[in-house]
Parts: structure tokens; sequence; C-alpha cells
């Protein structure tokens, strides 16, 4: 009887052994766990801070790019109402050309990712006079933050059903981008905008490589046949590296 007993008590100190052996993995699986919610919990707050602050600095660039294009509209409504109030005998003949970019951005999931610029480069001609457009330059800089792409072919097409409306001006444009971070581009045909027409380089992407180690800038300049000095758009397109 005894030597039963005797037994019976080793088997169950057997399993209180193991029993406590458990119950320390689980404990340190649950300190394990604990861990790993608190470093998702930071996690998941570093990337919303980091968020916040690109919402706030696309919202001061769209503010910024805003107000400018409301002074110069003010500008033109002033220079349109002077021209209305002029004898006719004093109208003359006056090239102005209005160049600006209509864009959105398109901020990634994750900050691995590029961000997307789409947008459209419009020109209005806001004067008297004709205006026939020559070219376009497109500037990224630093060159090698970004790249742009749109419907833009290397030369004239043959089949006018294939043509786009641009083509690149320079047969080496490739290497103008590589080395200048310059797209320079002209209408397919011949386009002279008469006073209060608009033409449209539309559809426009720009791929921001990700990390920016400076701002990013895209500028857009038009030159006209009937003047040598190219026309900035007053809104180039700026984005802020992320800090």
């Amino acid at each position: 009887m005894a030597h039963h007993r005797s037994d019976r008590e080793l088997q169950l100190q057997q399993k209180l052994i193991h029993y406590r052996s458990e119950l320390i993995q689980w404990e340190q699986r649950w300190t394990e766990l604990q861990q790993q919610l608190e470093k998702e919990r930071l996690r998941t707050e570093y990337w919303r801070q980091k968020a916040k602050e690109w919402k706030t600095s696309v919202l001061n660039e769209y503010e910024q790019t805003i107000a400018v294009l409301q002074q110069e509209l003010l500008r033109c409504q002033v220079a349109l109402e002077e021209q209305a109030h002029q004898p006719a005998s004093f109208t003359t003949d006056e090239l102005r050309l209005h160049a600006f970019f209509r864009f959105s951005v398109m901020l990634p999931s994750h900050l691995e990712e590029p961000i997307w610029i789409i947008g459209d480069l419009i020109m209005d001609n806001i004067g008297t006079a004709a205006a026939d457009i020559a070219s376009i330059c497109l500037t990224v800089t630093p060159k090698q933050a970004g790249s742009l792409s749109g419907k833009i072919a290397s030369s004239s097409l043959s089949d006018p059903d294939q043509q786009p409306g641009w083509v690149f001006v320079h047969s080496d444009w490739q290497r103008l981008v590589r080395e200048k971070g310059e797209y320079w581009i002209r209408p397919a045909a011949h386009r002279s905008l008469a006073p209060r027409e608009s033409l449209i380089f539309p559809s426009f992407q720009i791929r921001v490589n990700h990390p920016l180690s400076a701002p990013l800038r895209v500028a857009a300049t038009v030159y006209c046949a009937q003047s040598e000095q190219g026309i900035e758009a007053v809104n180039p397109l700026i984005i802020q590296p992320l800090s």
C-alpha cells in the first residue's frame, strides 16, 4: 500500500512540474504577444503621424496655388475691363498668354511607394493678338527625383488617326531628360490660339521617386512664334520631402 502511495505521489509531482513548465511557457508567450502588440500600436501611430504630415504639406501647396491663381485672375479681370473701356481707335493687338497647371497628387498607402501627380497644363490666350504655340519646356528638378510621361510621340506619324496631340521637339529628347530633366514638346499640328482660346496638354503623369532628398519642382515655359521670351506657368508643382 505504501509503495502504491509513493508511486502516485511521484506521478502527481511530475504532473505538477509539467503544468508549471507549461504555465511558464504560456506566460512567456503572453509577454511576447503583449510586446508585439505594443510595437504594432507604435508603428500604426508612427505611420498615422507621417500621413498627417504629408496631407498638411500637400494642403499648404494647394492653398498657395489657389492664392496665386486668384491673384492672376484678378489681374486678368482688370486688364479685360481696361481694354473694354478703351476707345476703338486706341486699341492695339497685345500678346498675352496665361499658363497654369491643374493637377492632383496621389499619395501612396506606404511611404516606400512613389507619389503620382496627374495633371493638365492649360494655356489661355487672354490678349488681343493670336498666339502660335511653338514649343513647351517642362522641367523636373532635381532631374533624378521624378519622371514625366504622357501622350507624346517621338516624331510625327504618317497616319493622322494614330497621331497624338503632342510630339517631342528633339529626336534626342531622352538625352535632354537624362542630362537636364527637360521635356521639350510641341503640338503635333500647327496651333494658333485666337484671343480667348485655350490649349491643353492633358493627362500627364509624374512619378515622384522615394525618398526625396530635396523638394521636387516641375515648371513649364511656353514659347510662341510671336515672341522669343517664354511664358512661365504661374503655379509650378512642388512636392516637399518627408521630414
